[in-house]
């Protein structure tokens, strides 16, 4: 028996498959990532009003201290909306949308299969003393036709951060094929306040659903006891 593939025929004619015995990973769902921030997104400036642009390690926001940065939350360079690399987050003069945005594509064979969102955010400004102003970001999957679903979103009221945020799409929204789009975007309300989000460490998957996972891991059992019967009995052979 060739065990260098994924696929062999048990006596009784039924293809089971084996993972893991190649070492070649099964060519569905999408997976891209990790995904650096400052150099693997396109940030929109067509707002002259919005900033979006890569933040630096060494220098303001991420340096900056309190509601004027990100306490050195970065430990390498960083995708940054709403203030200007090198400055203070209170020095910003964005008063719009900044956006943020990377493309994937889903083929037809991973429809319908939920979309896991990992990243690192940091997020800080001065808050709106009218809370229904308050500034806030989203991270959003866009699908074929701009119709967006949103992942994760907060706002600036004190500053917030996160190492590896896990979110996760529900697979229904995944319902058609072509090129989708991750955006990371902050909306900052008014003058009264400023805010700057800096994202890292990104990575889009798709994972299977639970009752696929229990059917792989039953075809994987039902083939390595058959593998092991085949050999037990080869064995024998031999030692008569």
């Amino acid at each position: 028996m060739n065990f260098s593939n994924n696929f062999f025929v048990a006596k009784a004619g039924a293809v089971l498959v084996i993972l893991g015995m190649s070492g070649v990973t099964p060519a569905f769902g999408v997976t891209i990532g990790p995904l650096d921030g400052a150099s693997d997104f396109v940030f929109d400036n067509s707002d002259p009003d919005a900033q979006a642009g890569p933040g630096s390690v060494a220098t303001a926001p991420n340096t900056s201290t309190g509601v004027e940065g990100f306490n050195n939350f970065f430990s390498s360079d960083y995708g940054l909306l709403g203030s200007q690399d090198g400055a203070s987050i209170g020095a910003g003069t964005s008063s719009d949308l900044s956006i943020a945005f990377r493309n994937f594509s889903v083929a037809a064979r991973d429809l319908n299969r939920p979309i896991q969102v990992t990243f690192d955010y940091a997020f800080n400004g001065d808050p709106q003393d009218d809370l229904s102003s308050v500034d806030f970001f989203t991270v959003d999957v866009i699908r074929p036709g701009a119709i967006g679903q949103g992942v994760f979103s907060g706002n600036a009221t004190n500053f917030s951060a996160a190492v590896g945020q896990v979110e996760t799409l529900p697979g229904g929204f995944v319902n058609t094929p072509g090129e989708y789009q991750l955006r990371f975007a902050l909306a900052e309300v008014g003058s009264g306040g400023n805010s700057a989000l800096g994202f890292d460490n990104v990575q889009v998957e798709s994972v299977p659903e639970p009752s696929s996972m229990l059917g792989t891991l039953a075809l994987g059992t039902l083939g390595a006891g058959y593998m092991l019967s085949r050999r037990i009995k080869k064995r024998k052979t031999v030692l008569r």
